[in-house]
């Protein structure tokens, strides 16, 4: 605010904050430069427009897309960005985890909340993060697969408490010709050899 000779030439500047960007004036000034001047042909009002910046962090494990009005995009992974957007624009922001082994876990910073996607009303300078972790769904695959290769590899494994079944046992193969038969016993007579005498004869 001042006071200026008629027809003199008034110079605004603006300086963004921390956190903020500039966007331009209204009233009786126009433009996106920081600097602009008025014509003093009668009282004049200017005003600078500043918007709020919104930090947006995706680690390693996924990106983050972000919409408001017409505007969208997508912080990559590993990334962090910043849009700027008028405050008490409401920002929509979803994540997106960069393969099927991967799950999103948490949202940080200003932001809080385990659900992937989230409204962010601005309301001044803010940060936000995306954690991504291991999907739940990827090691039960692995596991599945490691069970099925040990199963193919050693079959089936036993269940605690129950004994093995042994298998019957295996008779021997018969006996080919050629071979000893059998013991057979010797047939006994009655006693007595050659020189045993019979019965003597009476006259």
């Amino acid at each position: 605010a001042g006071l200026y000779d008629a027809r003199g030439i008034a110079t605004v500047s603006a300086a963004a904050p921390a956190g903020w960007e500039f966007v331009g004036w209204s009233g009786n000034a126009s433009g996106a430069s920081p600097s602009a001047t008025v014509t003093m042909s009668a009282p004049a009002n200017v005003t600078a427009l500043f918007y709020a910046g919104l930090t947006i962090a995706a680690d390693g494990g996924g990106s983050v897309a972000y919409s408001y009005g017409a505007v969208s995009g997508v912080v990559p992974a590993g990334s962090t960005e910043t849009v700027y957007a008028p405050v008490g624009t409401a920002i929509t922001l979803t994540a997106q985890p960069s393969s099927w082994t991967q799950a999103f876990v948490s949202w940080g910073g200003d932001a809080r909340g385990t659900s992937g996607s989230t409204t962010f009303t601005l309301d001044g300078p803010a940060s936000v993060s995306a954690s991504f972790g291991t999907s739940l769904l990827a090691f039960a695959a692995v596991a599945a697969a490691i069970a099925a290769v040990l199963v193919a590899a050693l079959g089936p494994l036993p269940v605690p408490g129950r004994a093995r079944e042994q298998p019957p046992p295996v008779a021997p193969p018969p006996s080919r010709g050629g071979g000893p038969g059998p013991p057979v016993a010797a047939a006994r007579g009655p006693r007595g050899g050659a020189g045993a005498r019979g019965p003597r004869a009476r006259g």
